[in-house]
């Protein structure tokens, strides 16, 4: 009787807990990213286009349905959009308690030393930097109207601010971009409320010199997709703490470290969850699903763009490539293809059968080709610091429309056939790393299922469209510690790519030194 009364004592205190417990209904998130500002001396590189990316990833990979989130960015994101989204026109009127909601800022952060009464402020397009108080978002206000207005008992607030990404914002003493980032310490938290901000109040959110993002949202990205929709909050945090660090440690010679407050009781968060009461909203209610260009200024490329042509061709005459001839020397890594074949025992096959899976699909929805080619880019990189190593981002390629153009697979079947000059310019690499998936095979094992994967590997010099070295067939093994479950996908994502990378980038380095 005693066990009972207490467990109906514990149940009574702890209301939030048993919301968090509870099956996430629905889904919402508010996506904002502000990289051009009325006051264009606060113009930032990429947040828009971070905010964007944060946006896809949600729909994409994170299980939200593209008309339960909306982006506003650049001019769209005044102080007043801002606050009538959160406070009254869309997540007070969609949002219910046992729903789950993200809110996302990317933008300049006032550090407290900036304002009189130690206030730290979130910057919005039209915010003027020498009124705050009238003009900028207070953090501290922030929270409150989020935890007043909006009725949900599980809230995610990201704030990627206080960015930097140029030199001369070192000696810049009019103060958002270089004196420091917000103190969360300071801000009050309410019920079910967890809050993640880029870097320790003493510290700046450093934009990427690899690739066309804020360090912390792409290794945002990476650490919740770690283990697909099964990544939980603290498992993300780990990684994505660790991932920032050393990114920027080796390329500033600074410190960032994220920070997370939380006031979560009950289930750890698992943001990718799918939700079991999805609901159809009305149209005047509808997010925009990311569907927002954003102005091509506001990105800024590494290296000059070249046209864009059809990467197979016979002849040199065929290339219109009159922009820029020149091929720097570092290498891109062309998109991954396959697997060509997936292979399961028959015990696997009933399973696959059983729940309906497409195995190729489910490894693409969690982004192996990508975990392989940024393992390689990070890998190579490592043993060879004195060339840069990127991969089809960062280049005139990189588009998701651009890569979808590539025939990579035709690449490797006819590489005689390739005019890799015209390659090496679009790319502007002198060496090209293609990489093939051969097959995924998939086999019941008593202590747990034993995944295994062929990969083949060419790299070219395409200043003479050498092959100066080649894998023509290698075999990659894990005994996983699924057995006939989802889980398993994860672990061959997180697995293999650092795995291949790690064993394989010596050889390609000693080749690239070779030449």
């Amino acid at each position: 009787m005693k066990v009972i009364l207490l467990l109906i004592c514990a149940l009574l205190l702890h209301p939030v807990a048993l919301a968090q417990s509870a099956p996430v209904g629905d889904k919402w998130a508010l996506v904002i990213g502000i990289s051009k500002f009325q006051d264009s001396s606060l113009d930032l590189k990429y947040p828009a286009k971070d905010a964007k990316d944060f946006c896809n990833f949600l729909i994409e990979k994170g299980n939200f349905a593209p008309d339960h989130v909306k982006l506003i960015v650049d001019n769209q994101a005044t102080r007043s959009r801002i606050l009538t989204e959160i406070g009254d026109s869309w997540l007070p009127r969609v949002a219910k308690p046992n729903d789950l909601v993200v809110i996302y800022f990317s933008s300049h952060g006032s550090p407290s030393q900036m304002d009189l009464e130690g206030m730290n402020y979130v910057i919005a397009h039209d915010t003027n930097r020498n009124a705050l108080f009238g003009t900028g978002i207070a953090l501290q206000d922030l929270s409150s109207i989020i935890q007043s207005r909006v009725h949900s008992d599980r809230i995610v607030l990201i704030l990627d601010a206080c960015h930097s990404g140029a030199a001369k914002t070192k000696s810049d003493g009019k103060g958002l971009v270089r004196q420091g980032n917000f103190d969360i310490g300071q801000v009050p938290m309410g019920k079910g409320m967890l809050l993640i901000c880029s870097s320790e109040p003493n510290q700046v959110s450093w934009e990427s010199k690899k690739y066309e993002n804020g360090v912390f949202t792409k290794k945002l990205m990476d650490a919740l997709s770690s283990r697909g929709q099964f990544t939980k909050m603290s498992e993300a945090f780990t990684a994505l703490k660790n991932g920032v660090q050393t990114e920027v440690l080796e390329d500033r010679g600074e410190l960032q470290q994220p920070v997370l407050k939380s006031a979560w009781k009950g289930d750890e968060l698992v943001l990718a969850s799918k939700p079991v009461s999805p609901r159809t909203l009305p149209d005047e209610l509808k997010g925009n699903g990311g569907k927002i260009e954003i102005a091509q200024s506001t990105l800024i490329t590494p290296t000059p763009i070249v046209s864009v042509i059809s990467p197979v061709a016979t002849q040199e005459s065929q290339s219109p490539l009159a922009i820029n001839s020149i091929l720097l020397d570092r290498i891109s890594i062309l998109p991954v293809v396959g697997p060509s074949k997936i292979k399961m025992d028959s015990i696997w096959q009933g399973f696959a059968q059983k729940d309906n899976l497409d195995v190729a699909k489910r490894l693409s929805e969690l982004g192996l080709d990508k975990e392989i080619e940024e393992a390689f880019q990070g890998e190579i990189k490592h043993h060879l610091r004195s060339k840069d190593v990127i991969t089809m981002e960062n280049t005139a390629l990189g588009s998701q429309e651009m890569r979808g153009k590539i025939d990579a697979k035709a690449l490797l079947q006819q590489p005689s056939a390739v005019n890799w000059k015209s390659m090496g310019q679009l790319t502007q690499s002198k060496y090209l790393l293609q990489i093939e998936i051969l097959d995924v095979e998939l086999q019941d094992n008593y202590m747990g299922d034993i995944a295994d994967m062929r990969l083949s590997a060419r790299l070219i010099n395409a200043e003479s469209g050498d092959t100066i070295w080649m894998l023509k067939s290698k075999k990659f093994s894990r005994l996983t510690q699924a057995k006939h479950d989802d889980s398993i996908f994860s672990e061959i994502t997180n697995y293999f790519p650092r795995s291949m990378a790690k064993e394989l980038a010596k050889t390609i380095v000693a080749a690239i030194k070779d030449q």
